[in-house]
């Protein structure tokens, strides 16, 4: 909140020209994207190449990281997207540790905005 009362938007979520993250699954990944926002489980690492390979269940994803987040773990990365080889990667400029995120409880909430707003976008066709 600034000082006239204003909610700003999270810094976390913006990039430098002022574009916010999408938030994406791994398939929803698009390379016409500037930044995107996913949460996903670290399921493999790789020190030399300073990456991660992460997995939200629909996918997995390569993502170049600056510190490399232990095996297992939950983590939700804010990053860029990049080609290499035809294959998509991401490069992170910020990954927080979601140990502690419901992740089933947010699926179930996103899957209910997307009902709702489907119905509601219904209604407008309608009237």
């Amino acid at each position: 909140m600034d000082d006239s009362g204003d909610v700003k938007e999270s810094v976390e979520n913006r990039d430098p020209t002022g574009q916010p993250a999408v938030e994406r699954t791994v398939e929803e990944v698009d390379v016409s994207d500037a930044w995107v926002s996913l949460i996903g489980t670290v399921i493999s690492r790789n020190p030399k190449s300073s990456s991660i390979t992460i997995d939200d269940g629909t996918g997995q994803v390569d993502v170049r990281v600056q510190k490399i987040p232990e095996l297992g773990s939950l983590v939700r990365v804010i990053a860029s997207i990049f080609t290499q080889e035809d294959e998509v990667m991401l490069d992170a400029i910020i990954v927080q540790d979601f140990s502690s995120f419901d992740v089933e409880l947010y699926r179930r909430i996103v899957d209910m905005e997307g009902r709702i707003f489907s119905r509601e976008g219904d209604s407008h066709r309608q009237g």
